[in-house]
């Protein structure tokens, strides 16, 4: 797989860097809502290849030009930590997923602590007060997975164990794991 430039070849090689640069950006941003650190990664990824399909070195200015294009980007707000933070928080939440592990995945995608914590907390607020995140999102993992009271009556004191563990994995606390596992309804 090429991609986009790939199949158009007189463009990539008239068109000057920032240009190119640029395109493959809103190519990908048109895809995929990402983070600021994942657009930086396409496209210096973009100008390597560039680079060695022509046999060349990467050119002079090449990653000061990406930095150009995230600026410009962010700018015009089509590129916002905060608000993929707030959308992926919110799926991933939906999905069954801690807010540890929520945190976790935000921040290995190059998402600052501050938006991972709002975002957390914008997560908590919809909600409501009376709801606590995690136990709600632990609920959705144990019925997905089937464990604890979401398993079958005969199988859930001999899984027990397993299913604690299974919560813990997913990084849900002791006390949230033991509330799914061993409270009826």
């Amino acid at each position: 797989m090429g991609g986009y430039l790939r199949y158009h070849p007189s463009m990539s090689k008239t068109l000057p860097l920032q240009n190119r640069l640029r395109e493959a950006a809103l190519h990908y941003l048109d895809r995929y809502e990402t983070s600021v650190q994942s657009v930086r990664r396409v496209l210096r990824r973009r100008v390597e290849r560039w680079a060695m399909k022509d046999g060349v070195p990467v050119e002079e200015g090449a990653f000061d030009a990406i930095e150009a294009v995230i600026a410009d980007l962010s700018r015009l707000n089509l590129l916002d930590d905060s608000r993929y933070a707030g959308m992926k928080a919110r799926s991933l939440f939906y999905g069954g997923r801690s807010g540890r592990a929520i945190g976790a995945y935000l921040a290995a995608r190059g998402v600052s602590a501050e938006t991972i914590g709002a975002a957390l907390e914008a997560r908590a607020e919809e909600l409501g007060e009376d709801v606590e995140p995690d136990l709600e999102a632990a609920l959705r993992f144990a019925r997905k997975k089937r464990l604890g009271r979401f398993r079958p009556e005969g199988q859930r004191a001999e899984k027990r164990d397993r299913d604690m563990a299974a919560l813990g994995r997913a990084g849900f606390s002791w006390h949230i794991a033991k509330t799914v596992v061993d409270e009826e309804m």
